[in-house]
């Protein structure tokens, strides 16, 4: 019997001084602002009661990324598209919506977000709340 080992994708929080890099490095500055806000309108479109404030960035060690609100609150998402209604951590939510926006900018914009889209699905299983995280994009 073959011995498969999982590996374990882990998230590190960029620091302040990283941010603008954070965005060169995977969008591109170009790109960096429209990334952003189709972000922001997925929270609100997923998160009706999100009324902004401060994101945190996160590398992932498998070479993809996500943004997410630096907030301790648990966030209440809601989409009509496959029955989702259910609470979860903001990490999770940002997630959710970082997932989404990458999906849009691989079908709209370039074919190369769609590996990023690859590596920050590909670290949900890493995460404590995978399950509502894979609820949430099902």
């Amino acid at each position: 019997m073959e011995n498969l080992e999982m590996e374990i994708i882990t998230a590190t929080k960029v620091a302040d001084e990283d941010r603008l890099n954070f965005w060169f490095r995977y969008v591109g500055m170009a790109k960096m602002l429209a990334f952003e806000r189709h972000v922001y309108c997925w929270m609100r479109r997923l998160c009706p009661h999100y009324d902004g404030g401060y994101w945190e960035f996160y590398d992932l060690s498998n070479g993809g990324f996500y943004i997410a609100p630096a907030d301790e609150k648990k966030m209440w998402l809601t989409w009509p598209g496959n029955y989702f209604n259910d609470e979860m951590s903001a990490d999770a939510a940002g997630i959710v919506v970082t997932l989404y926006a990458l999906n849009d900018f691989a079908e709209q914009i370039s074919p190369a977000f769609g590996e990023k889209h690859r590596q920050l699905y590909d670290y949900i299983e890493s995460h404590p709340e995978a399950q509502a995280i894979y609820a949430a994009i099902d």
